[in-house]
């Protein structure tokens, strides 16, 4: 690896390359971009899974042809392709995604017995490299992907044993036996247990009160029904939030707060004012926002249904509770795009003009919703 090239532990700059670094100096750091832009290692096991904490040694120990391999270089390599606008990249990228795709069929045919870690995570990587390139496409064509890996982890032949409902797994736990698994991911707290089985009835009722909603009219007496259950819901995703927030694991700092002349003197389009929240990693943060977005679409729902029953506008609690979520959400999300909360703050305070999402995998999602 060239030394100029070679990224610090810890990157601070606004990324590793320039429109100027070739094609292949960029293919001999995929892997390394890949390790360190799209893996989070867990900050504590006991509560947080990181995103795709395991993949390294596997990376690191495998045949450096294998699919596994060539599949996290092209995520890599796709993410900085669309980044630099550089079309022999993304053309290469889509060959090697084309082949991949190939190999992992034959994989899944070979494999009678049970489906291979490797196997597993090469189709979560090419679901990730779907994300990526979809933006030029359809956002949405990435779900057969999805179904995919579902797929895979409901069938018998899985090597994850999903009937340990309470164990918290991680693909590198199966490299263990399973006396060894129950032992190391016990839920002490059960947290994430208690908000899944929360968004699991959520979903199912989210669904039914959409569809009612939906009618040319409404029934009163189903009305009702639907907000019972929602306030029983509400009461539940409220209580998560309360205790949640005195875990240690799951705290959020807030670092800093930006006043409006700040935020709009920076250039920086993903910078707001107010508060500015870290969060111990990736994972966590995520736990809190997909907390945050389930109970803002269930608050919308009880205000509909309010609408409905007493033909009233939003009550101003309601609306106070989902501008309240809203805002956490906003302070949440210069951690989830930036390497660096300090240099971002720095960076708007210097009201830089070049400002740009620089995390590869935050950056994925914000180009798919920003264009």
């Amino acid at each position: 690896m060239c030394d100029e090239l070679r990224p610090a532990s810890k990157p601070l700059s606004t990324s590793w390359w320039s429109s100027e670094t070739d094609d292949e100096a960029l293919e001999r750091l995929a892997l390394d971009i890949f390790l360190t832009e799209f893996t989070t290692k867990a900050a504590d096991r006991q509560a947080s899974r990181g995103f795709l904490d395991g993949i390294q040694p596997l990376l690191k120990s495998d045949n450096p042809q294998s699919s596994l391999v060539c599949s996290a270089k092209t995520v890599a390599l796709a993410s900085i392709g669309i980044r630099l606008k550089r079309k022999s990249l993304i053309r290469k990228t889509e060959r090697q995604y084309g082949d991949l795709l190939g190999n992992l069929h034959q994989s899944l045919y070979a494999e009678t017995r049970c489906v291979s870690i490797e196997t597993l995570y090469t189709a979560i990587l090419l679901g990730l490299y779907e994300i990526i390139i979809s933006r030029n496409k359809s956002p949405m064509q990435y779900m057969t992907h999805v179904k995919g890996v579902c797929a895979i982890l409901l069938s018998p032949r899985s090597p994850f044993r999903l009937e340990y409902g309470r164990i918290m797994f991680q693909p590198s736990s199966l490299l263990m036996s399973e006396d060894d698994i129950v032992a190391y991911w016990p839920l002490d707290d059960s947290y994430v247990q208690n908000l899944n089985a929360t968004l699991h009835k959520f979903q199912d009722f989210s669904h039914r009160a959409e569809l009612y909603l939906m009618k040319e009219t409404a029934h009163m007496e189903e009305s009702k029904l639907l907000q019972r259950e929602a306030l029983v819901l509400d009461e539940e995703f409220s209580h998560w939030g309360e205790s949640i927030t005195d875990h240690p694991s799951y705290a959020r700092v807030t670092v800093a707060s930006l006043d409006e002349s700040a935020a709009a003197q920076s250039g920086c389009d993903y910078c707001h004012s107010g508060p500015v929240d870290t969060y111990s990693d990736h994972y966590i943060a995520a736990i809190w926002n997909t907390y945050r977005k389930s109970h803002i679409v269930l608050l919308d729902i009880m205000a509909h249904l309010e609408r409905h029953i007493s033909k009233e506008e939003t009550s101003l609690k309601l609306q106070g509770r989902v501008e309240k979520f809203v805002a956490d959400i906003i302070a949440s999300i210069p951690y989830h795009l930036a390497y660096d909360v300090d240099e971002y703050l720095k960076c708007i305070h210097s009201q830089r003009s070049d400002i740009a999402p620089n995390r590869s995998f935050s950056y994925t999602y914000y180009a798919v919703y920003h264009g």
